[in-house]
């Protein structure tokens, strides 16, 4: 199996440093089993990986539930798949943590609120102030996990 590129992990914390390995072998196909390869190289922080994704999606809930934004379960969905494919994008490229976490966090603000204004009953002034406030939010708690 091609790998895409090495993890090196750091065993006393949850941080993770990417680093590119350019003998790895890059086809459209090695795609099919970036979900496996992200999987085996994060078994290790799996459960923090869970924790961290339910912490942040309850928390994006409370913020609809105030913010007046229905349906919630189009936040529930929208929220989990951006947390998933976050994650899937910051085990799977070869960039540095901070830079990973800004081209990430910012495909997460386009989609959900894509998403939100597209197919929320909410105003869509409400729709993109929650959008803002919660993915803020969530992303200043992730940064100051990362630092202990």
């Amino acid at each position: 199996m091609a790998y895409l590129y090495e993890i090196s992990y750091s065993l006393d914390s949850a941080k993770f440093y990417p680093s590119y390995d350019r003998k790895s072998i890059f086809t459209p196909l090695s795609l099919l089993f970036l979900p496996v390869l992200v999987f085996e190289r994060a078994k290790g922080q799996l459960l923090l990986i869970l924790l961290t994704m339910a912490f942040s999606i309850s928390f994006e809930l409370l913020l609809a539930k105030c913010f007046q934004i229905r349906p919630l379960w189009l936040v529930l969905v929208c929220n989990a798949l951006t947390q998933c494919g976050l994650f899937l994008f910051l085990y799977s490229v070869p960039l540095p943590y901070p830079t990973a976490v800004f081209f990430g966090e910012l495909a997460v603000y386009l989609v959900e609120a894509t998403a939100l204004l597209l197919f929320s009953s909410a105003p869509k002034r409400r729709a993109l102030c929650y959008v803002l406030v919660a993915n803020t939010v969530t992303l200043l708690f992730g940064l100051l996990f990362q630092l202990f």
